[in-house]
């Protein structure tokens, strides 16, 4: 079976990562794998392919962060509807909600080649572009791969245009990936980790693109690090620093916040296991607190991952609670950093284990 694989944002080679090489061990699948340019940063892409040991991309689309959201649709929907008839594809498998998984869904349907989404039925419920994309991906989806009971709900009402459409609850490729890897974990050589500190990393548009509420976010961490002495580790996603280069904000305005550039994925789980709590927009950050049992704050007035706030780990918050809640976490004893072997001894969400790529594998054979 040839397969397509499309990665392009970071949170995609995390994800794909298990799946390919669990695709290469089993020796059925022609592995072709396209990047489309989503993310150009090295910081966001290209150490992430030597990180996980993934294959050199055979395709570059090229699309570029810097790129509106129809122009980005649009180049990822011709460049896989072209790769898809000339490598005579079998299936494309794409990843949770990002541009160019919805051009890449678009592209492989109009090449009438079957999609198998990874991550599907995910839902926040609030309007976001994040949420269209996942509605659209899942209703064109041959194969839905869902990570948990609600998805795998959601999945199971979402109107497809396939009527012998498969939806497997697999399980959450991103815990396999933190599992897998964990042994690679390695400390940041520029942040220190040795004081308590708090883990802020904002990136969606709903949180940083409103110029007032990114300075509101930002001057209240900045407060409280002077009001309580508390530490703030953010690290700026290249939107974040983007929109603080266009609108003149600066980090000496925030004097009290630590600001430092992104950080590879190892480093990244090193930081959020260490870390005192974590303030965040990003799903998969809340995932991966969740599984590191690190009590997150979720700057969001809905989660497409509520599954996480029923483990009593993340809690949606706003401006005007984050304080109390994060006060409230400081008053509690501090939790002990998770160590490899205590990752099989603990209760997580069903599925959420070494072999979700493993039953990726058997759905798309048809075992």
């Amino acid at each position: 079976m040839r397969c397509l694989i499309v990665v392009g944002a970071r949170p995609n080679y995390i994800k794909a990562a298990p799946l390919i090489r669990t695709m290469q061990k089993d020796g059925s699948f022609d592995i072709v794998l396209v990047n489309t340019g989503q993310h150009y940063d090295a910081n966001m892409s290209t150490n992430f392919l030597k990180e996980l040991g993934m294959p050199s991309p055979q395709y570059n689309l090229g699309i570029g962060n810097n790129a509106s959201w129809t122009k980005q649709l649009h180049e990822s929907m011709v460049g896989i509807n072209y790769i898809c008839q000339d490598r005579k594809t079998d299936c494309v498998v794409v990843f949770g909600d990002v541009t160019s998984s919805l051009g890449a869904t678009l592209g492989a349907l109009s090449a009438k080649v079957p999609v198998a989404h990874v991550e599907a039925g995910l839902r926040s419920y609030d309007n976001s572009i994040e949420d269209t994309h996942r509605v659209l991906i899942d209703s064109a989806s041959s194969w839905l791969f869902t990570p948990c009971k609600y998805s795998t709900a959601n999945a199971e009402r979402t109107s497809g245009i396939f009527k012998d459409r498969k939806i497997c609850f697999v399980g959450n490729i991103m815990a396999e990936s933190l599992l897998r890897f964990w042994p690679n974990v390695h400390s940041c050589k520029n942040i220190k980790t040795d004081e308590p500190y708090v883990l802020v990393t904002l990136h969606r548009q709903q949180t940083i693109d409103n110029v007032e509420y990114l300075k509101e976010i930002l001057f209240l961490l900045d407060n409280l690090a002077c009001k309580h002495k508390i530490r703030f580790v953010l690290l700026k996603h290249p939107r974040l620093q983007k929109n603080m280069d266009n609108n003149g904000i600066t980090e000496k305005t925030y004097s009290h916040i630590e600001f430092y550039p992104p950080v590879s994925y190892f480093e990244m789980l090193y930081l959020e296991n260490r870390a005192r709590c974590i303030i965040t927009d990003s799903g998969g950050v809340q995932v991966e607190a969740s599984i590191l049992e690190r009590q997150c704050l979720t700057l969001r007035k809905t989660t497409e991952w509520q599954i996480t706030v029923d483990c009593k780990l993340n809690k949606l918050v706003t401006t005007n609670t984050l304080s109390d809640a994060m006060l409230e976490i400081f008053k509690k004893p501090k939790l002990e950093f998770i160590l490899l072997k205590d990752f099989m001894a603990k209760t997580t969400p069903p599925k959420w284990d070494l072999d979700v790529s493993q039953k990726i594998v058997r759905c798309l054979k048809g075992i």
